[in-house]
């Protein structure tokens, strides 16, 4: 990589880095100050809704750490998997039957029958699951339907997570999977740190797979996850 490059890089990190880190830290310091107030006045509803909002926003930045720790060992030819006996399924309804209670949100899970396990790294595999679902959630409508299915053939084992959401521009799909490529939510605003697609594209292709996605008007967006089927 050339020295300019390197430069935009950095100055894109450090962007990135100040911006994501600003808002979230402010909301902690903002209802940090709303919880203990309403402690002092005995408001022990505003309290518990001052605090669930810290957690979430807590959460908002060590998500961010994670995403920005995993991209740096990918740079730095580090980032590695643990291969083990692996549940997929349990892992994808697991994080669906989460969403759906946290969000509300309508999150179907239709799974081929004997839809078997794999030799992959949970922890890692769950990263990519969770980071599709949390896309879906953030950039499509509420009421508008999101959808995983998983097959098995002899050789590979498929995940697609669907969403009815505004249309990824086709312009942008080469770039979906890039570092710092960022989706906007359907109405201009750019959310999260660009990082989290391009970091489930190492994860799934250490595994020996591939994930893609399309984006068409009548068949909305979907994200599709294809592995290798190493049966334990």
């Amino acid at each position: 990589m050339a020295p300019r490059d390197k430069a935009f890089e950095r100055d894109e990190l450090l962007s990135l880095v100040s911006h994501e880190m600003k808002n979230p830290l402010t909301s902690i310091t903002g209802y940090t100050m709303f919880a203990e107030d309403a402690v002092k006045n005995h408001d022990h509803e505003l309290a518990l809704e001052s605090l669930q909002v810290v957690r979430t926003e807590t959460q908002r930045v060590l998500r961010l750490a994670e995403d920005l720790l995993d991209s740096a060992q990918v740079s730095a030819g580090r980032f590695s998997i643990k291969m083990d006996a692996v549940d997929l399924k349990e892992i994808v309804e697991r994080i669906a039957g989460r969403y759906c209670a946290v969000t509300g949100r309508e999150i179907d899970v239709v799974v081929a029958s004997g839809f078997p396990r794999l030799i992959g790294d949970g922890m890692r595999l769950a990263q990519v699951i969770e980071n599709l679902v949390s896309n879906a959630t953030k950039y499509s409508p509420k009421q508008a339907p999101i959808r995983i299915t998983m097959q098995c053939s002899a050789s590979r084992m498929t995940v697609c997570v669907w969403n009815d959401g505004p249309l990824i521009p086709a312009e942008k799909l080469p770039l979906i999977f890039k570092r710092f490529s960022r989706l906007g939510n359907g109405d201009g605003d750019i959310k999260g740190s660009g990082l989290g697609l391009y970091i489930s594209k190492q994860i799934v292709e250490l595994h020996g797979g591939t994930i893609d996605v399309i984006s068409k008007e009548g068949e909305g967006t979907c994200f599709t996850i294809e592995l290798p089927r190493q049966v334990n």
